[in-house]
């Protein structure tokens, strides 16, 4: 989560709760804790954690305005500065990793080979406000968040739908700053975070990848508000709960599981491999992975 879009690079700690008091942030905080292992640190701003097809986990670091990549070995390296701000991230097709940068207000597409490309600025004749976070699905369409950072408060952010041939859609408006989004293995179901409204909506999707319906998934309370999105095989929603220090699961019906506690109150962003929540987590600057007995999806449509 990034809401200095096109602002100065500092952490999040100035705005986080909008005045509120730690305490006031975390009534009710999960009594459990899951194993939490940090396997990478020294981070100024990780979000937007995304898996390839080998094993290597990528992570945005929207302050230093770079995209790192942490192999298997968990040897960390800079993999491309994108000289703006990138909030989010996931792999599309040809193995090209979708970049949402909120300081540049763009999409961006980047090679393999860190190649970087603008694949979208605007749509029509409007640029965007500040690109947030992205998830793919299977047929290679881009669902972004386009949020107000200097405005968090007003229902001015969007959802948009790039097309794999680079066309730019509305998909729906009116959020107060949108952010994470996960999109169901059958491609029914598109979630999205609506931070500080505390909310999490989903869409129904036709075959073309359009909404036909809306409604609220769930409600989360404390904290400053949903961030990232994963889901796992059985349909169940992990939502990285930002200020509250947890990560909450809700079953396909909207009921609430379970809240994993993580070991800072920051975590941003959620994303499985092979039986494993990884959670970027800001307040302490680093990537956990939590230890679970399901698998996730992985987002995107990759070759």
């Amino acid at each position: 989560m990034s809401s200095h879009a096109g602002g100065p690079k500092r952490p999040l700690h100035s705005w986080v709760g909008a005045g509120l008091q730690r305490d006031e942030m975390n009534p009710g905080r999960a009594e459990s804790e899951v194993k939490a292992t940090v396997i990478a640190s020294g981070f100024s701003s990780p979000e937007g954690p995304c898996f390839d097809r080998r094993g290597n986990l990528f992570v945005v670091d929207w302050a230093a305005g770079i995209v790192h990549c942490i192999t298997l070995q968990g040897q960390v390296t800079s993999f491309v500065d994108t000289g703006g701000m990138p909030a989010g991230a996931c792999f599309g097709p040809r193995g090209h990793l979708y970049v949402c940068d909120s300081g540049r207000k763009e999409v961006l597409d980047i090679a393999p080979d860190g190649t970087i490309r603008v694949a979208a600025s605007g749509h029509g004749d409007k640029p965007f406000l500040g690109p947030n976070d992205c998830a793919c699905d299977a047929k290679g369409n881009l669902y972004f968040s386009d949020a107000d950072g200097l405005h968090p408060l007003k229902a001015f952010g969007c959802v948009y739908l790039m097309r794999p041939d680079g066309r730019v859609e509305l998909f729906a408006e009116g959020f107060m700053f949108p952010n994470g989004l996960a999109v169901s293995a059958d491609g029914a179901y598109l979630y999205l975070a609506e931070t500080f409204a505390r909310r999490i909506h989903r869409f129904t999707l036709d075959r073309r990848g359009r909404a036909t319906g809306q409604e609220a998934f769930a409600e989360l309370d404390g904290g400053v508000g949903p961030d990232g999105l994963a889901l796992d095989e059985q349909g169940n929603l992990y939502v990285a709960h930002f200020g509250k220090g947890v990560v909450a699961v809700f079953n396909p019906t909207g009921r609430k599981l379970a809240e994993l506690c993580t070991p800072g109150f920051l975590p941003t962003n959620v994303v499985f491999w092979k039986g494993s929540l990884y959670v970027t987590e800001l307040e302490r600057g680093c990537v956990l992975r939590l230890e679970m007995d399901t698998n996730g999806l992985l987002s995107g449509a990759r070759a």
